[in-house]
């Protein structure tokens, strides 16, 4: 499966044997600061092999983090312990998201239909009025 490091070569049924023999897609978070700027992003998929650990394919984001993570205030060190708590304790597992129908991981929730959707900012919504135009009536602007 392509987009998964460590499954490159590997077809989806050897994915899903893979899975199903315990094995788990994650994530590992990362995070950068530059001045005032903090960035906090999650990294490729990995696939990690049943009783295979996943702290030397969290090192380089761990290390990332260490180094260029903690200088912004305030963004700077609250992204960076979240993104080293989240890598000490085995990454975010996104397997659900891969196979659904696992069946200790829940499924995605459909997806909602347009109609149902709420507005995007600023977009009007069911009354014609935009978030806008909303906020200036409760000002009374």
């Amino acid at each position: 499966m392509s987009g998964i490091q460590g499954a490159e070569h590997m077809s989806h049924a050897d994915l899903v044997r893979e899975l199903e023999a315990g094995g788990r897609v994650v994530t590992f978070d990362w995070a950068i600061s530059v001045c005032v700027l903090s960035f906090a992003r999650s990294s490729v998929p990995h696939l990690v092999r049943a009783g295979e650990g996943t702290f030397f394919k969290a090192l380089p984001y761990t290390l990332l983090t260490l180094v260029v993570g903690w200088w912004a205030i305030p963004f700077g060190p609250i992204f960076t312990i979240a993104a080293l708590v989240s890598n000490f304790t085995g990454g975010n597992d996104i397997t659900g998201r891969i196979l659904p129908s696992r069946p200790h991981a829940p499924p995605l929730p459909p997806p909602s239909s347009p109609s149902s959707a709420p507005p995007p900012f600023g977009g009007p919504a069911a009354d014609g009025k935009s978030e806008w135009q909303r906020f200036k009536e409760e000002r009374g602007g």
